[in-house]
């Protein structure tokens, strides 16, 4: 009897211990900006919706995306992303389709291209039609009071 009341008791402070353990990782990755420890095997066909909301979500998190100017190279959000997740990382190929989800899912970032062959993310406040308009209304109202 002694036995078997040690070893439940025992098994109950582990279990706490994990429980605790647990929430303070959780807590830690959501100051990062990262929700949760999202995984393939966990959410089957969701997985590259899941990662692209979580991503924006992470670099939306202290502004990591409007202080480096609007856009990062991926190589950048990769490393960044994945020191993030610890144990967790993603594959470079599920960087690019959670890229390629972004515009479609309307989350406000989108992956761009250069000539030069350089990949970033870009915040869609940034895009080259969005600012355009706005010099073009800043022109347009310094003339107008001129």
């Amino acid at each position: 009897r002694k036995a078997a009341a040690l070893s439940t008791n025992h098994a109950h402070k582990y279990a706490s211990k994990q429980h605790n353990d647990t929430e303070k990782l959780v807590a830690m990755l959501e100051n990062m900006g990262i929700a949760s420890a999202l995984s393939e095997k966990q959410s089957g066909s969701m997985y590259h919706k899941q990662l692209a909301r979580q991503i924006v979500d992470f670099l939306r998190h202290n502004d990591k995306l409007n202080k480096a100017g609007g856009m990062m190279t991926l190589t950048d959000v990769y490393c960044l992303f994945n020191r993030a997740r610890g144990t967790n990382m993603i594959s470079p190929d599920d960087l690019l389709k959670a890229l390629d989800l972004m515009k479609v899912l309307g989350l406000g970032m989108s992956r761009r291209s250069f000539k030069s062959g350089v990949l970033v993310i870009q915040d869609d406040a940034f895009d080259d039609e969005v600012m355009a308009k706005k010099l073009a209304n800043l022109a347009s109202s310094s003339n107008a009071s001129s």
